[in-house]
């Protein structure tokens, strides 16, 4: 495939919830929540092991802080 296995990885995510050919307009908006919710507090090797919910949290903290200064 032409995309970055990182892609690949969470295109394959996203299949174990939503298999190919799902109708969205069928999915509530409460399950849809859910599982992003799910899927971003699930540990990441590539961020070391930390959840990309923590990473952008950190993320966010640094940002504010720079912003005071």
């Amino acid at each position: 495939s032409w995309q970055k296995g990182s892609n690949e990885y969470h295109n394959g995510l996203l299949r174990r919830y939503f298999p190919k050919g799902t109708d969205f307009s069928k999915v509530e908006q409460e399950e849809i929540d859910d599982i992003i919710e799910e899927i971003n507090n699930r540990p990441r090797k590539i961020l070391g092991y930390s959840t990309p919910n923590e990473v952008f949290a950190q993320n966010l903290s640094s940002v504010r802080i720079k912003m005071r200064m």
